[in-house]
């Protein structure tokens, strides 16, 4: 069935949609986490519960390649610190 969809005509703009619809949603939902939570915590729950979605995929992690990732992910937690951060004090439509 997966691979029905994904190989179809509408299956790849479908997907396409639905990131546009997450990627949208992700400042307007850090904004909402900044109010009930302080900036620190509602960017570790994000954190972990990206490695937890990741984590089947680390032991199929070719060894040679964890210190990149290890420094890709530093730099993508340093984003998401900053629009927390950012998210305090600027509407989430402005940021």
């Amino acid at each position: 069935l997966v691979d029905r969809v994904v190989n179809s005509y509408l299956g790849p703009r479908i997907m396409l949609a639905a990131a546009s619809v997450l990627y949208g949603t992700n400042f307007p939902l850090g904004a909402i986490m900044n109010e009930s939570l302080p900036p620190s915590a509602a960017t570790s729950a994000r954190m972990v519960m990206a490695s937890v979605a990741l984590s089947p995929f680390l032991f199929k992690l070719n060894p040679k390649l964890a210190p990149t990732a290890l420094l890709c992910g530093c730099f993508t937690a340093l984003g998401y610190i900053s629009q927390s951060l950012a998210l305090v004090t600027v509407s989430p439509a402005t940021v």
